[in-house]
């Protein structure tokens, strides 16, 4: 060694030495480039309510969220996607890493279990110690579409796409089965359309009820479909009635969710909300036939009206208008908004009894109704109306935008939970 040249042990020139090969290595990624793609989302959030059966649980708030790695080198894709939750007064804990085709975890109504999905199989989580099993697993060709619902503790409905036959398709899930048993199909997506929601009375089956979201080939239009609990085939829509047409999903996609029986004062059973581009109609009503849309006046869909809807009566579906302000001035799509992932649509509380939102009003300052706008998203509550007709109205909550500011950012409902009085 001491013929070698003084320069190789020289500290400064080692570590010069290290950090170039560093540099090589990393094929020369800028700062910006790693950012780019490292990023969080798919936010979830659940407050854990403790039963008899799992009396060891604490109650409390538990986080979770999707963290995408950065790059490894010049020319490739993220590294991977971690699956991460936080208990409330916690450290973030990693519960899988590098998971190809990671969804957001979606919490059981008490919070105590999350179906999470990946590229090929549907996990089932507990929150008590963060384990995780497979679930359900996906067969040749099949991959998920939109995200898990929960039906109580014991079910989900999931979508597939691709597979045999090649469209998008709605099953249930119940624990106890086997990995490769599913229940259904309950719905199949027309050739050529997808599933973009849905949702579920939470009734027993036999009285159940299910709502979905069926984008048609036609990808400016989308059909919301109510229908009862049975196993359909490719083109079977018995027991099924298209209740709405929205005519600008590529826009905001829509959205159903229902509430419970007991969430207003009117007729009996569940109620279902809606986010919908509902087109109104000359004759009263608003659209539910695409096909009528034909008929109409080639412009007709600008006279689409964007906010949220409520069918009170089931067994006979009509659609009102849950009053918002300013007819056609509030946007309550905060995922236009908001940081991509972050949340999208209105939150139900685990009773179905309260919804949660963000929402803006839009236009000019000189609009007529003296409403300014909003340059950013405020939250709201949906509550049942003080005329006690079975209506709802909008509350505005604590933001700075209501408090006289200007406001500023977004606000976006993740959760709502009540533990010790708090929510």
């Amino acid at each position: 060694f001491d013929a070698l040249p003084a320069p190789f042990f020289h500290p400064a020139s080692a570590a010069a030495a290290a950090a170039a090969a560093v540099r090589e290595s990393m094929s020369e990624l800028t700062v910006a480039e790693v950012r780019r793609h490292m990023d969080a989302s798919g936010f979830s959030a659940a407050f854990v309510r403790p039963s008899s059966d799992n009396g060891s649980l604490e109650s409390g708030l538990i986080i979770s969220w999707v963290q995408t790695r950065g790059r490894l080198e010049k020319g490739s894709g993220d590294s991977g996607k971690d699956l991460v939750m936080m208990r409330e007064g916690g450290f973030p804990e990693v519960l899988l890493s590098g998971v190809a085709g990671l969804s957001e975890a979606v919490f059981s109504p008490s919070g105590v279990s999350f179906a999470v999905q990946t590229k090929d199989a549907l996990l089932l989580g507990d929150t008590a110690d963060l384990s995780t099993r497979s679930w359900v697993t996906l067969r040749a060709g099949e991959s998920f579409a939109g995200r898990p619902t929960w039906v109580r503790e014991e079910s989900v409905l999931f979508a597939v796409s691709g597979g045999e036959p090649k469209r998008d398709r709605l099953f249930m899930h119940k624990r106890g089965q086997i990995k490769s048993e599913r229940g259904g199909p309950l719905f199949v997506a027309a050739h050529g359309g997808a599933l973009l929601n849905w949702d579920h009375s939470q009734d027993e089956d036999d009285a159940a009820h299910i709502a979905v979201v069926h984008r048609l080939p036609d990808a400016m239009l989308a059909e919301v479909v109510l229908m009862d609990h049975r196993d359909r085939g490719l083109d079977d829509r018995s027991g099924s009635q298209v209740v709405a047409v929205d005519c600008r999903q590529e826009y905001c996609t829509p959205q159903v969710g229902f509430l419970a029986p007991d969430a207003l004062d009117g007729p009996p059973g569940p109620s279902l909300l809606l986010r919908l581009n509902a087109l109104p109609l000359l004759n009263g009503g608003h659209l539910c036939d695409a096909e009528r849309l034909k008929t109409l006046p080639k412009d007709a869909v600008k006279e689409a009206v964007h906010g949220l809807w409520l069918i009170e009566d089931l067994k006979a579906p009509r659609l009102n208008p849950v009053h918002m302000g300013p007819p056609n001035r509030i946007d309550n799509f905060s995922g236009s908004y908001g940081r991509p992932g972050a949340a999208e649509g209105f939150r139900l509380d685990p009773s179905r009894c309260r919804v949660f939102l963000s929402a803006r009003t839009t236009g000019t300052e000189q609009q007529a109704d003296g409403v300014p706008i909003s340059y950013s998203d405020d939250l709201y509550e949906l509550s049942a109306a003080a005329e006690g007709d079975g209506s709802l109205e909008l509350l505005p909550l604590r933001t700075a935008t209501h408090e006289g500011g200007p406001g500023k950012g977004c606000k976006i409902p993740v959760a709502y939970g009540e533990t010790g009085g708090d929510r």
